[in-house]
C-alpha cells in the first residue's frame, strides 16, 4: 500500500502560518520545525488543523481553524463530537484494517508507511471524539509507552467495544521501548516489514485489568487521587489561559469550569460518585486538582476563557447562563440560539440565566420600568449594546437623583437585561481588590447608593473599563503574584454625582434621574418586566444586529473624536439603524460630555480660577509663582485643596489642563519665552471658533480610519483635539485626553 498522508491545502498554507507565527512565538525561528495536520470531514472539506512546534525544550500543540479568509486559534465549533483525523481516508478504505493511536505524529508515521491510521487528537481526547467511523471494522490500538499511555488505553478500549469494533492491542511492554516511546520511535529502527510481525494482546484480556484498576483502587489517598485524575481526563479537556488558570470543559458540552472554583470541586465529587459508587475524600480531592493544574498549564491549550459575552470573528456571543448552556450569536445578520459554543465560557455561582429572547417585541416597554428621562434614553440604550462588546473600552454610566427617584430600581433592571445576577447591586467597595474580586462574578460591576469615590478607587475604575488588573502577593510565598485581569462595563448610583476624577469623568455616561410622581408598587413593577423579559432582550438584540449592520457607514472625524469613540460610533451606528441621523447622536453625546466637564472643572478650585483668569485677562505668560500669585486673587477661600507651593500649583494644572482645554482654555509652558528667562506659563483663551462646542463632527473618514494613523514627528505621535496639535510620546499610554506642551519635547 502507497503513502495515505492527508497533505494540507496549498491555497491555506500563507494564512494558517501567518497566525502561527502569530499567535506561538516559537514558530518566528526558523530552526524550530512546524507539523501541520489537518482534520477534513468524510467529504474532504477542511475543518481544522492541529499545528506542533518541535524545539530543543519541547513541543507546543495548537489548534486553528478558517474563518472569513483567516485563521483562528482554537477548534471550530462541531455539530456533535469530535471528527477523528484521515475521515476522507477511512471512508474511502472501508475493509482496511485501522491503527489508532495517540496523536498525529504517530499516525503520520504510519500512513507514510502506507498503512491506515487515525487519531483523536492527544491523549485526554478520548471521550469527546466520534468513534462511529470505525464501528464495526478490525482495529489496532497502539499506544504509547507511558501512564499516560495506559490511562488512554483504558478510556479507548470501552469507546471500541462499544461500536463493535474487532480489537488488538500492541503489547508495548515486549518492543523494549523508553519510557514514552511510541510508533514514531520503533519505526525507524526496525522498519515497515516489521509491522507485520508485531506483538498482540486481545482487547478483551486487558479489560478487566483496567476495569479492576478504575474501580477498585489501591488504599491510600493516591490511588483514590489518580483515580480522580482520570476522571477528569476521561470527561474533560483542560486548557490553559495566558495567565496559567486552568479549566475544564466537559466532552460533547459547552460546560466548563474553572479548576480552582467550587462549581467544578462540586461537580468532580458528584461525577465521581455516579461513576464509581464511592465518595472522594476532601484530601484526594485536593491533591487531584494539584495535579490536573499542574498537567493543565504544561499541556493543556492555551485559550480565553469568557464571562458571559465574547467575540468570535465578526460574531459577538452570549451565555444565555442556563443549563443546557446555550449561547446566542449575533451579527449583522441578525441572531440566533446555538448549541454548541466555538469560545470557552465558564460561569460564577452568582450568575443567573437570562431568558429565551423573543423576537417582535419593543424596547419601548422598557421605560415603564426604568426612570431614565427621555432625554437621555439613547445614551442609555447605546450603553446597553456597548456591554455586549467585549472587544472595545466600557463607557461607565452614573445615575444621580434625589431620594426617591428610583436609582437602584432602575439600575437593577438595566442589570437583568443584560446580565442578570444574584446580587445586582452591591454595597461600596472598600478596597481596589473587592472592585476586581466583583468583577469576576459576572460582566457587570454594579454598585449603589455611592456617596465618594477616592481617586485611588476612581483609578481602579478606569482600569477596569479598559482593561487592567490588580496584584497582590500570593499567599504563602514572598515573590510570586496573585493577578486579577479583567474588562467590565461598570454602573454606579448615587444622589450625587461621585465620578469627579477627569481621567474616569471622560469616560463616563451621565445621567440625572427626575422625581417619580405617580409610583408603582415594586411586586407591580417586578410582573412588568417579568412578563416583557424575553421581549425586551430578543429587541436589544435586535437592535445590536442592525447596530452592527450599520457600523460600518457611519463616520467621525479624527480630529474631533471624543475619548470614547468606540462608544460614540456605535451610538450613532444606533441611531442610523433607528432611521434617525447618525449626528444627532454625536451632538447628544457631547452635550453630555460638556455637562461632565463643566463638572470636572466646578470640583477643581484651581480650574476655577484658570477659567475666571482668563475670562479677565485673554492671554496671561509669567513664571509659574507669578501665576500662583495672579490665581489667588480668585482663591477666595476654596479650601485645602488649594496648592501650597508652585510644585503643587503645576501639578494641578496638569490634571485640569485636558479639561480646560476643551473649553477653549490652554495652559502650558510658555514656548515663546527663551528658557534663559527661565521658565514661564500661558494661560490663554482661545478664539471663539475653536472652543468646544456641540455641533456635530465633519463626516469624514469610515470608522476604524485616520488621516494621521502612523505618522510620527521626532518619535512622538501626533493627537489633534479642537484644531490645536498636541503631541504624546510615543508608545505612553497616557490617561489624559491629550498632553500638555511642558509634558513633552517637540
Amino acid at each position: 500500500m502507497t503513502s495515505l498522508t492527508m497533505q494540507f491545502p496549498a491555497e491555506h498554507k500563507q494564512a494558517l502560518w501567518a497566525s502561527v507565527q502569530h499567535a506561538i512565538e516559537d514558530a518566528r525561528d526558523r530552526a524550530n520545525r512546524p507539523t501541520v495536520s489537518p482534520y477534513f470531514d468524510e467529504a474532504g472539506k477542511l475543518l481544522f488543523a492541529r499545528v506542533r512546534i518541535d524545539t530543543e525544550h519541547g513541543k507546543t500543540i495548537r489548534p486553528f481553524h478558517p474563518s472569513g479568509g483567516r485563521w483562528k486559534q482554537g477548534e471550530p465549533a462541531f455539530d456533535g463530537k469530535k471528527p477523528l483525523l484521515n475521515l476522507p481516508l477511512l471512508a474511502a478504505h472501508q475493509g482496511a484494517e485501522v491503527v489508532v493511536v495517540e496523536g498525529e505524529k504517530c499516525a503520520a508515521v504510519l500512513t507514510d508507511a502506507g498503512r491506515l491510521a487515525t487519531t483523536s487528537g492527544g491523549a485526554s481526547s478520548v471521550n469527546g471524539a466520534d468513534w462511529t467511523p470505525l464501528t464495526g471494522r478490525s482495529v489496532i490500538v497502539w499506544p504509547d509507552n507511558d501512564q499516560p499511555g495506559a490511562n488512554w488505553l483504558a478510556d479507548l478500549l470501552p469507546e471500541l467495544k462499544r461500536i463493535g469494533a474487532e480489537v488488538r492491542v500492541v503489547d508495548v511492554d515486549r518492543l523494549e521501548l523508553t519510557d514514552g516511546g511510541d510508533v514514531a520511535d520503533w519505526l525507524p529502527l526496525h522498519g515497515v516489514e516489521a509491522l507485520e510481525t508485531l506483538p498482540m494482546v486481545e482487547a478483551e484480556a486487558l479489560a478487566p485489568a483496567a476495569t479492576d484498576a478504575d474501580d477498585e483502587p489501591a488504599n491510600g489517598r493516591d490511588s483514590a487521587a489518580t483515580a480522580l485524575v482520570r476522571h477528569v481526563q476521561s470527561n474533560c479537556v483542560l486548557y490553559r489561559n495566558q495567565d496559567g488558570d486552568v479549566f475544564a470543559k466537559l466532552n460533547g458540552s459547552n460546560q466548563a469550569w474553572k479548576l480552582s472554583s467550587t462549581s467544578f470541586r462540586d461537580w468532580l465529587s458528584a461525577s465521581f460518585y455516579r461513576a464509581t459508587d464511592k465518595a472522594a475524600r476532601d484530601q484526594a480531592i485536593k491533591e487531584a486538582l494539584s495535579v490536573l493544574t499542574g498537567i493543565g498549564r504544561h499541556e493543556g491549550e492555551l485559550r480565553e476563557a469568557h464571562i458571559r459575552v465574547a467575540r468570535h470573528g465578526d460574531r459577538y456571543l452570549i451565555d444565555l447562563g442556563d443549563d443546557a448552556w446555550r449561547v446566542v450569536e449575533v451579527s449583522a445578520d441578525g441572531w440566533q440560539i446555538i448549541e454548541h459554543s466555538p469560545v470557552l465560557f465558564v460561569r460564577s455561582k452568582p450568575m443567573r440565566p437570562l431568558p429565551d429572547p423573543v423576537r417582535g417585541g419593543s424596547l419601548d416597554a422598557l421605560w415603564p420600568c426604568v426612570n431614565v428621562p427621555k432625554s437621555a434614553r439613547p445614551l442609555v440604550l447605546a450603553w446597553l449594546l456597548e456591554c455586549l462588546r467585549p472587544d472595545t473600552p466600557y463607557p461607565l454610566l452614573e445615575l444621580t437623583g434625589e431620594q426617591g427617584s428610583a436609582k437602584s430600581t432602575t439600575q437593577s433592571y438595566l442589570r437583568r437585561l443584560v446580565d442578570p445576577n444574584h446580587v445586582n447591586l452591591r454595597a461600596a467597595p472598600k478596597t481596589n481588590e473587592d472592585v476586581f474580586v466583583s468583577a469576576a462574578s459576572g460582566l457587570l460591576v454594579s454598585y449603589e447608593n455611592l456617596s465618594h469615590l477616592s481617586p485611588q478607587m476612581q483609578d481602579a475604575f478606569c482600569t477596569l473599563a479598559t482593561g487592567g488588573g490588580f496584584a497582590r502577593r500570593q499567599l504563602y510565598t514572598d515573590s510570586e503574584e496573585a493577578t486579577i485581569e479583567v474588562k467590565r462595563p461598570i454602573v454606579l448610583n448615587g444622589i450625587a454625582a461621585v465620578v469627579t476624577a477627569q481621567d474616569l469623568v471622560s469616560r463616563t455616561v451621565s445621567v440625572d434621574l427626575p422625581t417619580i410622581q405617580a409610583r408603582a408598587t415594586g411586586a407591580e413593577l417586578e410582573a412588568k418586566f417579568d412578563a416583557e423579559h424575553g421581549r425586551l432582550f430578543g429587541a436589544l438584540l435586535d437592535l445590536f444586529a442592525a447596530t452592527l449592520r450599520a457600523l460600518p457607514d457611519v463616520h467621525l472625524d479624527p480630529e474631533r473624536r471624543p475619548r470614547m469613540a468606540d462608544f460614540c460610533l456605535l451610538g450613532m451606528a444606533m441611531f442610523k439603524a433607528q432611521g434617525k441621523a447618525p449626528d444627532d447622536f454625536a451632538r447628544l453625546y457631547r452635550q453630555s460630555e460638556v455637562g461632565n466637564i463643566e463638572r470636572t472643572l466646578d470640583a477643581s478650585p484651581v480650574a476655577t480660577a484658570v477659567r475666571e483668569l482668563a475670562e479677565d485677562r485673554s492671554v496671561f505668560s509669567g513664571t509659574l509663582k507669578e501665576l500662583l500669585l495672579a490665581l489667588e486673587r480668585y482663591h477666595q477661600g476654596r479650601g485645602d485643596a488649594w496648592p501650597k507651593s508652585e510644585r503643587g500649583l503645576s501639578a494641578a494644572l496638569k490634571r485640569a489642563a485636558p479639561a480646560l482645554r476643551m473649553v477653549g482654555i490652554s495652559v502650558g509652558e510658555d514656548l515663546s519665552i527663551s528658557r534663559r528667562q527661565g521658565r514661564w506659563w500661558r494661560v490663554e483663551q482661545a478664539p471663539e471658533r475653536e472652543k468646544f462646542t456641540n455641533e456635530p463632527s465633519r463626516p469624514s473618514h469610515r470608522h476604524g480610519e485616520s488621516p494621521e494613523d502612523g505618522k510620527k514627528r521626532d518619535g512622538v505621535t501626533v493627537v489633534t483635539v479642537d484644531s490645536e496639535k498636541t503631541f504624546v510620546e510615543d508608545g505612553e499610554k497616557d490617561r489624559s485626553q491629550v498632553a500638555i506642551a511642558d509634558e513633552v519635547q517637540v
